[in-house]
């Protein structure tokens, strides 16, 4: 019984300690630099929908697209005359007219600007 207690208490009290919150403090901060974006809807080959914003900071320029609850943010790497080039780490993406190629590795997704925008 005594082992059976010990054991129950043990449990209680990792219970508590793992879930335990730790107040987070926030602070606002107020940035000078104006971010003027703009966002467009684009369709895969699939038919599936993606949300493209391309965004001008002071800190450069990028661009997020963002399908199925999943966002990925590039910045600009280079700008060439056939378009603009993102990337980080192993994602590039193209943007040139209206259209978007995607490559990560082997994968290659071509997205086009949705009707309309």
């Amino acid at each position: 019984m005594k082992k059976l207690i010990y054991l129950a208490s043990a449990v209680v009290l990792s219970f508590t300690l793992s879930c335990k919150k730790n107040p987070v403090k926030t602070e606002a901060t107020v940035s000078t630099s104006a971010e003027t974006g703009k966002t467009l809807r684009y369709v895969g080959d699939d038919g599936s929908s993606a949300l493209v914003t391309f965004s001008k900071t002071d800190k450069g320029n990028t661009i997020s697209i963002r399908s199925n609850n999943k966002t990925i943010n590039l910045p600009e790497k280079k700008v060439t005359p056939d378009g603009t080039v993102y990337g980080n780490y192993d994602i590039e993406a193209k943007s040139a007219d209206s259209i978007i190629t995607i490559t990560q590795g082997t994968n290659v997704i071509s997205l086009k600007k949705a009707r309309g925008q």
